[in-house]
């Protein structure tokens, strides 16, 4: 009896050991067999250090995250048998840098083959993924990509040492970037931080007070874009005095990944002067439609698309189309005769120029060297009563100072501009 007892506790130890439970059968006469059936293994007062993990993928590229230890290692290939492998894997450190080992807390985008669920007893061992400490996660500046471990937490409940470093809200990535407002397992999600610091986890999911609408006021204009496959990012207007630091997107997903947002990182900005739009794996045509605002709608040169959206009206564009410009149409506001400073100034090699004309013109926008000699004609043609954008592109002409005149009907105006090569 004393030798099966003694039996008992070493076996007991190994499953622990392990991560195994024990069964014991017990025969008849002196004989004691044992067997070892892998389940989850236990810590000391009974609380399991695996867990179970499914995770739904896209085909393509997925934000993802290894939120345990897996068996046999940490490799990529071991998490995501299935990835694409001519494409890397990629973490984020001021930039995205690829990897072949993986380690809990970090973030990483994955290209899989095909759409697909990972999960334990399949790809993954049936025990489970192993629970790993929860510590704070090391923060940079600026932009992190991070994972969470084996729970869902609120990102609500997300903080960090020293207090209050977070800067907008916590982004996931779903056919474009989306506001999370959870930490599910195996998933990644950015957050940005004002300073460097330690990202704190939760252990457990709290209420989550963060509201969404609160953030994207439903008052604020929108801009829909929404391209050939189904795929939609909303754009905002903002005129209200909000920081819009705070409204800064994400680093770009990697190389042909759909993602909209204004050329200054944002997705929402002050419309009163025009800003230009980035389209990234965009499959065209597409279609822009607005709500609660009227805009003017651009392309680059002012020529090939030049249009009014009032709320509700959309239009489709088709990829003739390059680099997108909008403006708010303030209807209300009477326009003068107005030839903007181009943009930006000093240029290299190439530049916007604004302006507007109060009624229907013979048009002409015309570019002088220092010596008052034409070399170019940007615009020489009737155009209706409107804000229009110019683009100059000078790759032909040496550095130098340079001069440009709005002529519409009797009003002429001259500005002065600066090339640096």
């Amino acid at each position: 009896m004393k030798n099966l007892f003694f039996l008992f506790l070493l076996f007991s130890a190994l499953a622990y050991s392990q991560n195994y439970n024990l069964n014991i059968n017990l025969k008849t006469g002196s004989t004691v067999t044992f067997s070892v059936d892998n389940i989850q293994r236990l810590d000391f007062g009974g609380v399991a250090n695996t867990f179970q993990l499914s995770v739904d993928v896209t085909n393509g590229w997925n934000m993802v995250s290894v939120p345990g230890l897996n068996s046999p290692d940490q490799n990529v290939d071991t998490w995501w048998a299935y990835r694409n492998l001519s494409a890397n894997v990629f973490m984020y450190n001021n930039g995205y840098q690829p990897v072949t080992i993986t380690e809990p807390s970090t973030g990483y985008w994955m290209k899989n083959n095909g759409a697909r669920t990972y999960n334990t007893g399949d790809e993954w061992p049936a025990g489970g993924i192993q629970i790993v400490t929860h510590n704070p996660i090391p923060g940079t500046s600026g932009w992190n990509l991070i994972g969470g471990y084996e729970n869902s937490v609120s990102t609500a409940g997300i903080t960090t040492i020293p207090a209050g470093l977070i800067s907008g809200p916590v982004y996931r990535y779903s056919g474009g970037y989306q506001v999370a407002t959870t930490l599910d397992p195996g998933y990644s999600y950015w957050i940005k931080l004002t300073g460097a610091g330690q990202i704190i986890i939760p252990d457990a999911l709290i209420k989550n007070d963060f509201v969404t609408e609160n953030f994207f006021n439903d008052n604020w204009g929108k801009i829909i874009i929404t391209d050939n496959s189904g795929k939609s990012f909303t754009l905002y207007s903002v005129n209200a005095d909000v920081d819009l630091n705070t409204y800064d997107l994400p680093p770009l997903p990697p190389n042909g990944i759909f993602d909209v947002r204004y050329s200054t990182g944002r997705v929402a900005e002050n419309l009163n002067s025009f800003q230009s739009v980035e389209l990234q794996g965009i499959e065209y045509p597409i279609n822009i439609r607005v709500e609660n605002i009227s805009i003017v709608l651009q392309d680059e040169s002012g020529t090939g698309l030049n249009k009014n959206l009032n709320p509700g009206e959309e239009t489709i564009l088709n990829n003739d189309i390059g680099l997108v410009l909008v403006k708010l149409n303030d209807t209300s506001a009477k326009l003068n005769f107005q030839l903007g400073q181009n943009y930006p100034n000093p240029f290299n090699p190439s530049t916007l120029i604004n302006y507007q004309i109060p009624n229907d013109a013979l048009v002409k926008l015309k570019v002088y060297d220092p010596l008052g000699k034409e070399i170019i004609t940007l615009v020489n043609e009737q155009k209706d009563a409107g804000s229009y954008s110019v683009n100059f592109n000078a790759q032909e002409f040496s550095s130098g100072v340079y001069f440009y005149t709005l002529q519409a009907g009797d009003f002429v105006s001259i500005k002065k501009m600066i090339l640096i090569k």
